[in-house]
């Protein structure tokens, strides 16, 4: 996808994803779900890719609560952020895109 972006001449940025709430693996999968965000990490180092690390910030804020309160703070579902989270992403894009002089 990233050789895709760029033969366009398309800017590519990695953003990670929200870190999940509930199983992480077995029985809905069998590799932890944290372990794509790694390879996704990994393979925009390998490319040269900037970063936006939304899993990162969003994690820090979640560090230290209960798991009700993380759900509480940041998930509408196990899969999926609110509106809280959401501005996280925002809040992410909008400063890569700054710090690449984008905007």
């Amino acid at each position: 996808m990233i050789d895709r972006l760029r033969a366009i001449n398309c800017g590519v940025v990695m953003m990670t994803v929200a870190p999940i709430a509930g199983p992480q693996d077995v029985p809905f999968n069998k590799t932890p779900y944290s372990d794509y965000v790694e390879e996704s990490r990994r393979i925009a180092k390998i490319c040269g890719v900037p970063q936006s690390d939304a899993n990162a910030v969003m994690n820090s804020r979640i560090q230290g609560l209960s798991e009700d309160e993380a759900f509480k703070l940041l998930f509408c579902d196990n899969w999926h952020v609110n509106a809280y989270g959401h501005g996280i992403y925002a809040n992410e894009a909008y400063r890569t895109l700054i710090d690449m002089k984008y905007i």
